[in-house]
């Protein structure tokens, strides 16, 4: 059991501990309201420190840089799209930990008209039902999650479809069709490097061949990557120049369908050869993905292939997307 101290030694202990996690998480977005030294605001801000070590934990070292701080915020070096976008565009956030907490949702009253609401898919099913009944006003809800989560129940998918408060629902690799149901992008897993590489490859651009870049490919539990080509294991700078370097990269399924990968070569300027449903991921529409390839035995022409949108692993491009579908009530993004 933590031990009582008083709030002055401990508002002086969380100030101290507040300064050390600003220190050391070495690029994460960090910034806490300032508080009245009042029993209640120095819990309260006791608990935002307990939850930035709590995140800290459970996110992966090489990501932890990426956690937004808020609405305007970017989250990663040059704003780059991440699993974790969606936390900071959204007007508040539903989590179980491993995603921003500012702009916690407490309560449903705080939910005003066409505000955007950021769920983690394993806090979905919580979210319905203690949630989401008290919420009076119409909203567009995001879920998404870092990790691969399996636990989203047909009754938790039929109770956000038949409310009348959910005005759409994007999620990321959506998994059923429906007209209020469309997807949302998974992003960048290692922004740090990933910008390192993007600003090598605009100040010293490659050759590019033509050709289709195979890269390494665990089978692991991915049995249905049996077959397909998979090259050399290579360190994070070699890899992103030769995705650079190649006019096409193989990019099969994951463990999910939408994975880093697509993001990976798009956003060099390659085209990416993918397994994905045009219907379910269209909003890699006009980016330059192929669809729905045989990633097992690919032959087509490589010398003739759609002009590549990098645009598309900008944080600022999906925030603009979105507040354009929320205006026009045009709610399926594409590019």
């Amino acid at each position: 059991m933590t031990p009582i101290v008083s709030g002055v030694n401990m508002l002086n202990a969380i100030n101290l501990v507040h300064k050390d996690v600003a220190r050391a998480s070495q690029g994460l977005l960090f910034q806490t309201k300032k508080i009245i030294l009042l029993h209640k605001g120095v819990m309260s801000r006791a608990r935002n420190v307990s939850m930035l070590f709590m995140t800290t934990m459970l996110v992966p070292n090489h990501i932890q840089s990426q956690i937004c701080k808020g609405r305007e915020g970017v989250m990663g070096p040059h704003g780059i799209l991440t699993p974790f976008s969606g936390c900071g565009m959204a007007d508040h956030v539903y989590h179980d930990g491993d995603c921003c907490h500012y702009r916690a949702l407490a309560n449903g009253t705080q939910i005003k008209n066409m505000d955007v609401i950021y769920v983690e898919h394993s806090a979905l099913s919580r979210f319905v039902s203690q949630m989401l009944p008290s919420i009076l006003s119409r909203f567009i809800l995001i879920t998404g999650k870092y990790e691969l989560f399996k636990g989203i129940t047909p009754k938790t998918v039929e109770a956000i479809i038949r409310s009348k408060q959910v005005i759409h629902w994007y999620t990321m690799n959506p998994w059923f069709r429906h007209p209020k149901v469309s997807g949302w992008p998974y992003g960048i897993v290692n922004a740090v490097m990933y910008s390192k590489a993007l600003d090598v490859t605009m100040h010293n651009p490659p050759l590019r061949t033509q050709g289709v870049f195979k890269s390494h490919l665990g089978i692991g539990h991915r049995p249905w990557r049996i077959g397909v080509p998979s090259g050399q294991r290579l360190k994070l700078p070699e890899y992103y120049r030769m995705i650079a370097s190649h006019t096409h990269m193989l990019s099969p399924n994951g463990d999910r369908p939408d994975c880093y990968r697509h993001y990976e070569a798009l956003g060099l300027g390659t085209t990416p050869i993918t397994e994905l449903h045009s219907d379910l991921y269209s909003f890699f529409d006009g980016s330059g993905l192929l669809y729905a390839q045989d990633v097992h035995n690919w032959t087509a022409d490589t010398e003739h292939r759609p002009q590549v949108n990098t645009s598309i692993v900008y944080e600022a491009t999906w925030r603009r997307l979105l507040q354009t579908a929320i205006a026009t009530k045009q709610y399926p993004i594409r590019l």
